[in-house]
Order: structure tokens, then C-alpha cells, then sequence
């Protein structure tokens, strides 16, 4: 009698589980990586962003991503280079 394989029952989770949609700022360019230091108060504004976007998407948002597309923003918009340039200026 040959012995029949068990159910995987890890296996309709994993095929559930596809990797996150990709979007603008999450191409499968080339990484590199950057350590950005934040102040206490811009840490806990982020996280709290990052927290109104999973709220508003209904999905999980990565950091990296929305600092990916603040930076892709930021190349292009010209009124939002402008405002930098002012606040860092």
C-alpha cells in the first residue's frame, strides 16, 4: 500500500501571501541603502503617517516605500523643491 503525502495545510496561507503590489517608489531597481537620523518627534510623526496610510489603503505600507516616493515627490515637483530650498535654506 503506498503511503499518501499529508495535506500541507501552511500552503493555501503561502499562496494567499503574493509580495506587495508594486507602486511608484518600489521598482525592482537597484537598492541603496541610507541611515537617516530622526529626532523623536519626527520618528513618532512618521510612524503616526505611516499608520493613517495603512488606515486609508487598507493594506500594509512600508517606510522605505513612502520615503521613496517623498523623494521621487520631491525630484518632481518644482514647488516642493522650492519649499524645502526655503525651509533648509
Amino acid at each position: 500500500m503506498a503511503a499518501t503525502a499529508k495535506p500541507n495545510r501552511f500552503a493555501a496561507v503561502a499562496a494567499q501571501r503574493s509580495g506587495p503590489t508594486p507602486t511608484p517608489g518600489s521598482t525592482n531597481e537597484a537598492k541603496r541603502k541610507y541611515t537617516v537620523l530622526l529626532t523623536e518627534r519626527q520618528a513618532v510623526d512618521l510612524d503616526g503617517d505611516i499608520t493613517q496610510l495603512r488606515r486609508r489603503l487598507g493594506k500594509r505600507v512600508d517606510k522605505s516605500v513612502v520615503i521613496r516616493e517623498l523623494v521621487a515627490l520631491l525630484h518632481e515637483d518644482p514647488a516642493l523643491f522650492e519649499h524645502v530650498v526655503t525651509r533648509i535654506g
